[in-house]
């Protein structure tokens, strides 16, 4: 019996892996980090956002704010609308759900603006795009949001196996046994 070397497994990870495979792994991934910051309310430590501000605002009607939202409930002052309980009392008003749950979401621009940036072969770039790109930023200090959280990390390694393992049977691969890899520290 014969037996020949056919190259380093890395080397046929290389081949086979394409723009495709990362493509769905991106996408995934900003899936994965819409629902958790914006539907559920977790950073990027899959732990709860911290409570909304309850300092009085007073919302101007020359912002952006008001044009786009045009906030409900508070006090008119001509020149704009108070909150007397601050962020926490305006996104309640101005928001169809009552819920005072912290979820990073008012109009959903800030969800609809994480976006693929940049994507090769063996990368993903996902950022913020458009006009919620400069308010996100402080957003994102305040309350982390952008990020691979815990959770979003086994979601993308249980991905990755997949992916891996049909590219591997689209190559005439019969059997593939993909381990989970440990962390080096």
């Amino acid at each position: 019996m014969s037996y020949r070397k056919t190259g380093d497994l890395m080397e046929r990870v290389r081949r086979i892996w394409g723009n495709e495979q990362m493509l769905a792994i991106a996408k995934t991934l900003i899936v994965s980090i819409r629902k958790r910051a914006f539907k559920d309310g977790k950073d990027v430590n899959d732990k709860s956002f911290a409570a909304y501000s309850t300092r009085p605002i007073y919302i101007s009607n020359t912002s952006d704010t008001y044009r786009r939202l045009q906030p409900k409930g508070g006090r008119d002052t001509g020149r704009g609308t108070f909150y007397a309980g601050g962020y926490s009392e305006y996104k309640r008003k101005s928001q169809k759900s009552r819920s005072s749950k912290v979820n990073l979401t008012l109009s959903g621009q800030l969800q609809r603006s994480v976006r693929i940036v940049k994507l090769t072969k063996f990368e993903a770039k996902i950022d913020l795009v458009g006009p919620a790109r400069v308010y996100g930023g402080f957003v994102d200090e305040k309350r982390p949001f952008m990020g691979i959280s815990p959770k979003d990390s086994k979601v993308i390694q249980a991905l990755f196996r997949d992916v891996l393992k049909d590219s591997f049977s689209q190559q005439g691969f019969r059997s593939v046994t993909v381990r989970r890899a440990t962390r080096r520290v």
